[in-house]
């Protein structure tokens, strides 16, 4: 992760995203399209994907679920909008979702 706070970010809760949430099958795309429009319309140096999961299953598997929902994302960010796909990185996060708080994709963009 870049040092330094992100010029914007946009998070998307799980459940909202996927069918079902513990997968990797995007029910709901579009709900991406406000971060992507974002990406497109405002040079940016760095935009990263993280994904964050719940407690629930091992530590293993909600760690290859969020490297796949990351990629998933990046891979409709990359293929929806005019982007310089060099400057998406994703990172699955696996267990990393805190008391209280659901499955989440986070995009943070960081200025040029």
């Amino acid at each position: 992760m870049p040092a330094g706070a992100p010029a914007r970010s946009f998070t998307v809760a799980v459940r909202d995203l996927f069918d079902p949430a513990a997968s990797a099958r995007l029910k709901h795309p579009r709900r991406l399209d406000e971060a992507g429009a974002a990406l497109e319309q405002a040079p940016f140096g760095l935009a990263v994907i993280q994904a964050f999961s719940g407690v629930k299953g091992s530590q293993e598997e909600n760690l290859a679920l969020t490297r796949a929902q990351a990629m998933v994302v990046r891979g409709y960010l990359a293929e929806r909008f005019e982007l310089d796909d060099a400057r998406l990185k994703t990172k699955g996060m696996g267990e990393a979702a805190g008391p209280g708080q659901e499955a989440r994709i986070v995009i943070s963009v960081y200025a040029p």
